[in-house]
């Protein structure tokens, strides 16, 4: 028998090309701020691109790649190898945290990589959570630009 916390709480939303989205508004965080509508759209797909990012960087072992280039599977989809896709990842997490800076940075691992609420980045940081919302909207606006997804770039290069 499902207990009633252990029940998918699934919101269809649609994407800006048309395709429609099911998100488990339960998982993580970003999709419970995403489906309150705290975070719109664009920085819920910042947010989950970093993540994935952010997994990609903490694969524990080489060998769990070897096994899944050998029955063509990929992390991010495509099928042919561009070389380690962990270190590929690091690469590009460092060029986000290079460009949006150390407070932003902090923001980015915590809440969005690691999972922790608004709550209780605020309490390590001794911030209200209101002033933790407003960094993470701050931190997903400047990660778009390097990690592809705004239209206009920003003069900020690192």
């Amino acid at each position: 028998m499902i207990n009633k916390s252990d029940k998918r709480t699934i919101e269809y939303r649609g994407g800006t090309r048309g395709a429609v989205r099911a998100y488990d508004i339960k998982e993580s965080e970003i999709s419970y701020l995403g489906a309150k509508k705290i975070l719109n759209m664009e920085q819920v797909e910042v947010a989950d691109r970093y993540r994935k990012l952010f997994e990609q960087s903490t694969l524990s072992a080489s060998g769990d790649n070897i096994a899944m280039i050998k029955y063509g599977v990929r992390i991010d989809g495509s099928t042919v190898p561009k070389g380690d896709p962990r270190l590929d990842a690091v690469q590009k997490l460092n060029y986000v945290h290079r460009v949006v800076g150390e407070n932003y940075t902090s923001v980015l691992q915590k809440i969005v990589g690691e999972g922790f609420t608004l709550k209780q980045y605020s309490q390590i940081r001794a911030i209200s959570p209101r002033k933790a919302s407003r960094f993470l909207k701050e931190a997903l606006h400047f990660a778009a630009s390097p990690l592809g997804l705004a239209k206009t770039r920003h003069t900020i290069r690192a």
